[in-house]
């Protein structure tokens, strides 16, 4: 998540922390609904298409989806959103 938001992929809040006095990222309500509103995990998918993950990722790898990689940065099991529903609806 951390490398999202230094590439300025996903929105978070820098903060101090209370205890340590280290600068360090806060994701409120607001940054996780905008993640949500790009990205989808296999988690997340499950959950909005009521399948399991196991079902999705062979439907994405049947169907050429490919996890997001802009540059060819590895981000792991992240998908882009609008990839995932033009292609599975």
């Amino acid at each position: 998540m951390k490398r999202l938001i230094d590439n300025s992929l996903t929105p978070a809040a820098v903060v101090q922390n209370p205890k340590t006095k280290a600068t360090q990222f806060y994701i409120g309500a607001a940054d996780e609904e905008a993640f949500h509103r790009v990205f989808l995990t296999p988690r997340t998918m499950a959950l909005e298409f009521c399948r399991s993950w196991q079902s999705i990722g062979a439907e994405l790898r049947a169907k050429g989806i490919r996890p997001f990689s802009p540059n060819g940065e590895d981000f792991g099991s992240l998908f882009l959103r609008s990839e995932v529903l033009a292609k599975m609806l």
